[in-house]
């Protein structure tokens, strides 16, 4: 009987401290909710707050158990909630870091069985936010000496990734604007390249620099849009095209990518089966395009997703056999290629939770791109050199060909000469004065004729 009260106890104490530390502090500077959340499946998508706050579905949420929340693709609403033990008038900021969601709705207890909401997404304007900032921010005002639970619905059809933080004030106005220093860093150097590459193609006038300028506009169009930066500042009023914008530009870029892949690598002339192949990529990138306008972003959403798959397997093989059949200007191609592809590997395994989300792997997209814009940079540069050199030496070869031939003929006009002056001419006194006539006519010398 003393085992059993003993066993009972140490049960309570353990499930007490469970509870505990499901139960943040008000004091905090930054916290990684994962641990602290409890979720909620709700596969009709039709309950309210009032339901799922109720004493009914108290027991319905369940733990989520890990930091970083990632749900894939679903048709159904989720539900989360969290708690805060507030200890002092200190407010805190709510960040969900991952802008591409369809509806957000936070709620914020007033009162008893009442609550505030704050509604963010992009099938909303951007005016409505809360809070004005590419990710989504709610506040969570200080209420001294107490213990309030929080409540999350979250509905989408892309990628459900939940990155969510608990931050004060201070350290987040901090750690964002080092966030912000690196988005300005990547977007600057893309707007260099894209300046620098116009003016190449003003100055050279080969057309693969004005393909590789509509190629790495796109990317920085696709970019903006899928950090948050675009529907904020581009177009905050149009939830239409904010919802429907990423897919679409993930078809342009693989669209122009393989477009300049084609121009840059001469797969027409020297690799016609990959040809054919960029060809059907680009139909498809077409289709996506086009999809993305008439259909519901939670069918483009994977099929986008298919695409940006493929883009880097198919071109970067592409040049590997240009390379390999002594194209040497795809040397860098396939280096950037790799670089672009070990990023979007990266930030896949980030998206599917088999590898934490950190700074390396948040960004691993954005450096990839940012050193293969830099290198397929390099390389139309490297491709320039190595035509303008192979066209010096055709031309050298072509000279020293030239004036072998003139010294060839030169001399067998010599030789007809010499021996056309050493022999008597038939039909004229006089000797030859040229390598084929004389004076009168034709040098014809004289074949056993008998002396006079």
């Amino acid at each position: 009987m003393r085992l059993l009260v003993t066993l009972l106890l140490l049960w309570s104490s353990l499930s007490a401290n469970a509870a505990d530390q499901r139960l943040l502090s008000g004091q905090t500077e930054q916290v990684i909710l994962g641990p602290y959340l409890e979720i909620f499946e709700d596969k009709q998508a039709d309950l309210d707050i009032f339901d799922v706050a109720s004493p009914a579905f108290e027991q319905r949420f369940h733990p989520v158990g890990k930091e970083q929340l990632s749900l894939g693709y679903s048709r159904s609403a989720f539900w989360l909630r969290f708690s805060v033990r507030w200890t002092d008038a200190s407010p805190l900021l709510l960040q969900l870091a991952y802008p591409l969601l369809d509806s957000i709705a936070f709620y914020l207890p007033n009162g008893p069985e009442d609550f505030k909401v704050s509604r963010a997404g992009d099938t909303l304007p951007a005016s409505i936010r809360e809070l004005p900032s590419p990710d989504i921010l709610f506040s969570l005002p200080a209420i001294p000496e107490s213990e309030q639970t929080y409540y999350l619905r979250i509905h989408s059809g892309g990628s459900l990734q939940l990155p969510l933080y608990l931050w004060s004030t201070t350290v987040f106005a901090r750690e964002n604007g080092k966030v912000r220093y690196i988005h300005g860093v990547y977007y600057g150097i893309m707007l260099v390249m894209i300046l620098y590459n116009l003016f190449l193609f003003l100055f050279v006038k080969d057309r693969n620099y004005l393909h590789y300028v509509v190629y790495i506009t796109c990317y920085l169009l696709f970019q903006l849009s899928l950090n948050g930066y675009a529907q904020l500042y581009l177009w905050p009023e149009n939830p239409w095209w904010a919802n429907r914008s990423v897919p679409f530009f993930v078809g342009l870029v693989t669209f122009f990518a393989t477009n300049f892949s084609r121009q840059f690598l001469t797969t027409r002339e020297y690799l016609p089966r990959i040809d054919w192949l960029l060809k059907g990529l680009m139909v498809f990138s077409l289709g996506i395009m086009l999809g993305s306008l008439v259909l519901t972003y939670d069918i483009m959403a994977p099929v986008s997703n298919i695409a940006g798959v493929l883009l880097p397997i198919v071109l970067l093989p592409a040049g590997y056999l240009s390379l390999r059949s002594g194209y040497r200007p795809a040397r860098f191609y396939v280096i950037a290629w790799s670089m672009f592809l070990f990023g979007i590997f990266v930030t896949g395994l980030m998206f599917t939770g088999f590898v934490p989300r950190n700074l390396f792997t948040s960004y691993a997209m954005q450096v990839g791109s940012a050193m293969e814009v830099v290198l397929l940079s390099i390389a139309l540069a490297d491709r320039i050199n190595i035509l303008r050199r192979e066209k010096e030496i055709a031309q050298r070869e072509s000279t020293k060909n030239l004036q072998q031939l003139n010294e060839g003929l030169e001399a067998q006009v010599e030789q007809r000469t010499q021996a056309c002056w050493s022999r008597p001419c038939l039909n004229a006194p006089q000797t030859c004065v040229t390598a084929t006539t004389n004076c009168h006519g034709p040098c014809t010398p004289k074949i056993n004729s008998l002396p006079p």
